[in-house]
């Protein structure tokens, strides 16, 4: 059987450090073990949250994407990680209504990014 190369052994290295990081445990909601570095406006009070570039980092690293097709693209590698993106925002403290501002969206896109997320989580999709 092949070994395989270098570049691939540092490539599968990188994203399962950034995989430890978004998930933790097994088991885990991602965002939710993460430091609370940033903050998130919820009703005119500022609360912990993670930190929006933080989070977009890693979510790029796990996926394979850049922030920029995050952000912008219709593609559909690029809103599957979109939506894990609003999910470790939303268990990282973040509220919809500030993950929506932050996407130019409204609230019942983002509440529906997130649970087809977590139905892909579970299996169901």
């Amino acid at each position: 059987m092949p070994s395989i190369g270098p570049e691939l052994r540092r490539q599968h290295e990188i994203g399962v450090a950034a995989r430890n990081r978004l998930w933790g445990r097994p088991g885990a909601r991602p965002g939710a073990n993460m430091p609370r570095n940033g903050t998130a406006q919820f009703r005119r009070t500022e609360r912990p949250a993670v930190d929006f570039v933080y989070a977009m980092r890693l979510v790029c690293e796990d996926q394979q994407v850049t922030p920029d097709q995050i952000l912008n693209s219709t593609y559909s590698a690029a809103v599957a990680a979109r939506h894990m993106l609003w999910t470790v925002m939303l268990d990282g403290g973040h509220p919809v209504a500030n993950i929506a501002r932050i996407f130019g969206v409204d609230h019942a896109t983002v509440t529906i990014g997130i649970r087809s997320f977590r139905d892909f989580q579970k299996g169901q999709v």
